[in-house]
């Protein structure tokens, strides 16, 4: 089984980190810098490993447009999100693989997220995540779990631009399921989008 791991990067020195848990996993990794960045540099240590694109400028309001481009490259059954300043725990490919081997008729796996980031959001007082309230089960550590779906589904469901950016991965698993597709779960899922500050955490 390929599953095909996309990592999206703005130019951060942590994308470093994040190619090298998903080579350490055995993912197929393709790096989209979304927009000219400063982080080419890194990335050619990395050329014969891994597949890098690098847009012309950035791509749309939902960062992980941009992802968009890399799925046509793809050879993987399976595609997975990652932020570039977020890792893979180890051992996150053989749980993903088992668990589609153990459910095959899945399109959608919404993975639980291990919050690391030193910060807590506050709206208006509220605490809406800290690195306390966020520590569950999942396949990532940082502060962006992104669902993980079928190859094909990306095509007939690519990303869009939402209103609501700060539920932009929610609401396109909400569009998908639409159309039938079937989601299954990999750890306590508590958080499934990024914190932010509108007042919505996005939990699930």
């Amino acid at each position: 089984m390929i599953i095909t791991n996309i990592i999206r990067t703005i130019g951060r020195d942590s994308v470093e980190q994040a190619v090298v848990s998903s080579i350490r996993e055995g993912f197929e990794t393709i790096v989209v810098s979304d927009g000219p960045t400063e982080s080419s540099g890194i990335l050619e240590s990395y050329s014969e490993q891994i597949k890098h694109i690098e847009l012309p400028s950035k791509w749309g309001g939902n960062g992980f447009m941009c992802a968009n481009v890399a799925v046509g490259m793809s050879t993987g059954d399976w595609i997975v999100g990652l932020d570039d300043d977020d890792t893979f725990i180890e051992g996150a490919y053989e749980i993903i693989s088992n668990y589609i081997r153990s459910n095959p008729d899945l399109d959608i796996i919404i993975p639980g997220l291990r919050y690391n980031k030193a910060t807590t959001v506050i709206n208006n007082g509220k605490i809406i995540v800290s690195t306390d309230a966020c520590t569950t089960p999942g396949l990532f550590e940082g502060n962006v779990g992104m669902p993980i779906y079928k190859r094909s589904l990306m095509y007939s469901h690519p990303f869009r631009t939402y209103t609501n950016l700060g539920l932009t991965d929610f609401l396109h698993v909400v569009d998908c399921s639409k159309d039938g597709s079937l989601i299954g779960w990999i750890g306590q899922v508590t958080h499934l989008v990024r914190p932010n500050l509108s007042g919505v955490s996005g939990s699930r």
